[in-house]
């Protein structure tokens, strides 16, 4: 075997043992549960498969036509969807993200999808559920 094929093939392994431990498996959810308690949604999620002790935005995002789209256009847009990134969670050593909090909405009815972005590649969605419905009620 020639000394470049050698060190081309070397060179290729190294690449691969330098990357191999940014190549996550991908992201599964152990819990996603929502609940509207007046005012506020409550939330407790976790999720594990995540790259580890990386920080990663929760967000709601509305869609053209769907209940609560509109309401979500009140913290920010996204062409004509509304979105609301509320909060910044930074993973376990372990890569697993939880979250357990409630976060206050303004009134009316929501269909909306709940994704996570990694903050540390220009907010890429790494994982997202659509179909989140629930009324938020002045009490």
């Amino acid at each position: 075997m020639s000394k470049l094929l050698l060190s081309s093939i070397l060179v290729s392994i190294g690449v691969f043992v330098l990357l191999s431990p940014c190549l996550a498996k991908d992201p599964i959810p152990t819990m996603l549960k929502y609940e509207a308690a007046g005012n506020q949604l409550a939330l407790d999620i976790s999720i594990k498969n995540l790259k580890k002790e990386a920080p990663y935005v929760l967000c709601l995002n509305g869609k053209e036509g769907q209940d609560g789209n509109d309401l979500l256009k009140k913290f920010g847009k996204w062409g004509n969807q509304g979105k609301y990134d509320f909060k910044t969670v930074y993973s376990s050593s372990e890569g697993v993200l939880s979250y357990k909090d409630k976060i206050e909405l303004p009134e009316g009815r929501y269909d909306v999808t709940f994704v996570v972005k990694d903050k540390n590649n220009d907010y890429k969605p790494v994982f997202s559920e659509d179909h989140w419905r629930f009324t938020i009620s002045r009490r």
